[in-house]
């Protein structure tokens, strides 16, 4: 801290934490409360403590003081002031120690001690400050984040304009992908190590899909294995059957859970299972499918007597029609059916986990999946539209300027680039809280929300810096404008967040923290 005399400085300087550990203090040097609290004032003088309390730099305390002394003090001559004061001087100095706020007299506050040469140090095991929010990422996470992005730029990207014409993957290209990404363990990172995935924490895998957001939904169901990671669920002759096939990539496997009259309103579904004997029969719909048109095998949820409940359905069972597909405005290459069960029969070992525990099942992978594949994605799609809208705005000319040098297309470029940034943020932390083993379904539901409204925003923007050329099919501008549209749709609509967000902080209060 700056060193304390009882002369008055013309001019504020920068303190640091290394002045002045040395010698006692004899007076204070003032900081000024509303001004910046890193420069010291121009005015000494001697308060009279009444208590103290850490602020959390070293050797830095708040004092609450009287001094009568100036005329702007605060009413009853009371204000509050940083001090500049060394700690081991009240130590040495009792009658000078008063009591700080959840400190016993004559301690220092936690995390703090003497050591022998008498200098102020932390106690052994106690976080630093700036341990607590560290936004560093370890070495091979800044690797797999590059590998990833790498991939996305030489392998993926390429292949969008054909796929774009053509409304398909060829199925030959599809292989070559999925090889090369085993090759690079770039398969299934969202599974556990034990069954062969990568093992990825929820933060990994959103910086993951973050780069995996900057190319087509097909290619990234292909290119990097899209198992659903509910079937860590699996038992007995279901794990070698539909887990480690599905991670070797043997089987494509679908979840079936969105009917026509139960989309963002899970426990509206109607399809219905009821006992046979040991056998169960399946009767219903489901539709907009991801990959049910290449699929083995489809996870169906369906109401029972005991609730809603998990089956693994295979394609060829008796009573299952695959229906056509659902011609999209968007996400081309990724197709969508629906599926309608007659009489379906289901073998009791076709079970997923307990009857009438479906629900719970698919929840408790819910919270990262709507993170990685909405948010995280939302969050690269958004980056890449910021990026191609920075270099048009520098290479497009018009009155003789770049329009970058324009007031307001640089006011979209900066809001386009301050929202790509709060989202991401968000993102980050909810995805921590999930490895800290928090319950964050508060925290999703706001980041899916505005994080696929961002995408929106940003997507509009970018038509209307392109102008023309945004709205042409020359230029991939008009298609990611098409695709972000569905990010408010799937996984539960905005409207339906906004609900359970106003509902929780109505019963619970506020939460931000």
């Amino acid at each position: 801290m700056a060193t304390m005399s009882g002369t008055r400085e013309n001019s504020p300087r920068r303190c640091s934490p290394q002045d002045s550990l040395t010698s006692p203090p004899s007076r204070a040097t003032c900081f000024h409360w509303r001004q910046c609290k890193c420069w010291c004032a121009d005015d000494v003088f001697g308060p009279r403590t009444s208590r103290w309390s850490r602020s959390g730099k070293a050797g830095r305390l708040r004092v609450h003081c009287h001094h009568p002394q100036r005329a702007t003090c605060a009413r009853r001559n009371r204000r509050q002031v940083f001090v500049s004061c060394h700690l081991r001087h009240l130590l040495h100095h009792p009658h000078k120690r008063r009591r700080a706020r959840g400190v016993p007299l004559g301690q220092l506050p936690p995390r703090w001690q003497l050591d022998p040469s008498g200098r102020l140090s932390r106690l052994a095991g106690t976080p630093e400050a700036n341990d607590m929010i560290d936004f560093s990422l370890p070495n091979e996470v800044q690797m797999l984040v590059s590998t990833v992005k790498r991939f996305v730029e030489n392998e993926l990207n390429p292949l969008e304009d054909e796929i774009e014409r053509t409304n398909a993957i060829d199925p030959s290209v599809a292989e070559g992908l999925k090889q090369k990404a085993r090759e690079l363990g770039l398969w299934a990172m969202h599974m556990p190590q034990e069954v062969g995935g990568g093992g990825l924490s929820a933060v990994e895998f959103c910086l993951v899909n973050e780069q995996i957001g900057r190319t087509k939904d097909v290619l990234a169901r292909r290119a990097f294995g899209h198992v659903p990671s509910i079937l860590v669920h699996c038992t007995g002759e279901q794990r070698e059957k539909y887990l480690h096939a599905a991670m070797r990539g043997d089987i494509h496997v679908s979840v079936a859970m969105s009917e026509p009259e139960a989309g963002s309103d899970a426990n509206g579904i109607r399809t219905a299972v009821k006992r046979d004997g040991c056998e169960w029969i399946l009767n219903g719909s489901k539709h907009f499918i991801s990959d049910a048109d290449i699929a083995s095998a489809y996870i169906v949820t369906a109401r029972s007597e005991e609730g809603i409940s998990c089956f693994l359905v295979d394609r060829d069972t008796p009573g299952l029609e695959l229906g056509p597909i659902q011609e999209m405005m968007g996400h081309r290459g990724t197709h969508q059916h629906g599926l309608f069960f007659t009489d379906c029969r289901i073998a009791p070992q076709q079970l997923l986990g307990e009857p009438g525990r479906g629900m719970s099942l698919v929840l408790g992978h819910l919270n990262v999946a709507r993170l990685a594949y909405v948010g995280a994605r939302a969050v690269g799609m958004a980056s890449k539209l910021l990026e191609m809208s920075v270099d048009f705005a520098k290479q497009r000319s018009q009155f003789g300027a770049p329009i970058g040098s324009f007031q307001m297309v640089q006011k979209m470029l900066a809001d386009m680039q301050c929202e790509i940034y709060g989202a991401r943020m968000m993102l980050l932390n909810a995805a921590w809280e999930i490895d800290q083993g928090r319950d964050v379904r508060e925290k999703v539901s706001m980041v899916k929300l505005f994080a696929s409204e961002m995408l929106g925003r940003v997507a509009d923007s970018a038509v209307q810096i392109f102008g023309g050329m945004g709205y042409c099919t020359e230029l991939p501008i008009e298609r990611y404008y098409r695709d972000a549209r569905v990010f408010r749709l799937y996984d539960g609509t905005s409207e339906i967040h906004r609900i359970m967000i106003a509902r929780r902080l109505l019963e619970r209060g506020i939460s931000l923290l």
